[in-house]
């Protein structure tokens, strides 16, 4: 989903090609809305309305995405949906990231952090020509515990003890499931709040909306994705992506090993 407006009339156009164009168009033209408005209580709202506007359906079909659910609602099938989504995200990008910022920290700002020599040369390219990131990436999830002990950040070694407990074990995708669902109902509370005019501290707005608008237009690029890949109406896919996440968390543990398995 593209911040910029001529982006966005292409994005339209593509949507309007596929089998659940009116739902996808709906919920996009709300997603810009928020990514545009100033007003941070608007933002909030109209991200919230985009998902909203994608995730309403039958009960039947709520019962299928709550998968051995008693109690099912919008507000449920909102949480499954974004946990679902967002877990996966963060998982493949959340040591990426990480090790981006480490990467820059290294070797544009003059080894900031004091990395040592011999531990650069296991983690980090060492020129352009060499492409074996994957290779990198594996040695730097089976390194955290040398670089933390290895760094003179206090910060960054905080972040790198957070990110090896959450590559150790399930525990930790389980933990952060949690925490989107309980993002989620904060969220709805707020958006409550907002209208019926009640009184909160900006920077909590502020803070939530920003969340709400990563998770409305994550949730908008996989259903447009799936849509242009299958032939399945907007209940089918949502299904499909609530079964692939029971499978994801129930074979977590391999795909950790295998993040840190290097091949070759």
């Amino acid at each position: 989903i593209s911040e910029k407006e001529d982006d966005f009339e292409l994005i339209e156009k593509r949507i309007k090609t596929l089998k659940n164009s009116t739902k996808l168009s709906r919920a996009a033209h709300w997603y810009q809305k928020g990514k545009n408005s100033d007003l941070l209580e608007d933002k909030l709202l109209f991200h919230w309305i985009a998902i909203e506007s994608l995730l309403k359906s039958s009960e039947e079909t709520y019962h299928n995405i709550i998968i051995g659910g008693k109690e099912v609602s919008l507000l449920r099938v909102i949480q499954r949906i974004s946990s679902s989504v967002m877990l996966n995200k963060f998982f493949e990008e959340y040591y990426v990231d990480i090790y981006n910022s480490l990467f820059i920290l290294t070797k544009h700002y003059d080894n900031y952090l004091k990395i040592s020599i011999d531990l650069q040369n296991r983690i980090f390219p060492q020129n352009d020509e060499d492409k074996d990131f994957k290779k990198y990436l594996c040695n730097f999830l089976n390194s955290l515990e040398e670089l933390e002990e290895n760094i003179n950040n206090e910060l960054c070694k905080s972040k790198l003890r957070e990110l090896n407990l959450f590559y150790q074990n399930d525990e930790g995708i389980r933990a952060k499931e949690q925490e989107i669902s309980n993002d989620i109902l904060l969220i709805y509370r707020l958006r409550n709040l907002i209208a019926h005019n009640a009184v909160f501290p900006k920077y909590v707005i502020k803070y939530y909306a920003n969340k709400i608008e990563i998770i409305s237009g994550s949730i908008i690029e996989l259903l447009i994705e799936k849509s242009q890949n299958t032939n399945w109406n907007l209940d089918d896919i949502l299904i499909d992506v609530s079964i692939r996440h029971e499978d994801f968390k129930s074979n977590i543990n391999e795909k950790i090993k295998a993040l840190k398995l290097i091949t070759h």
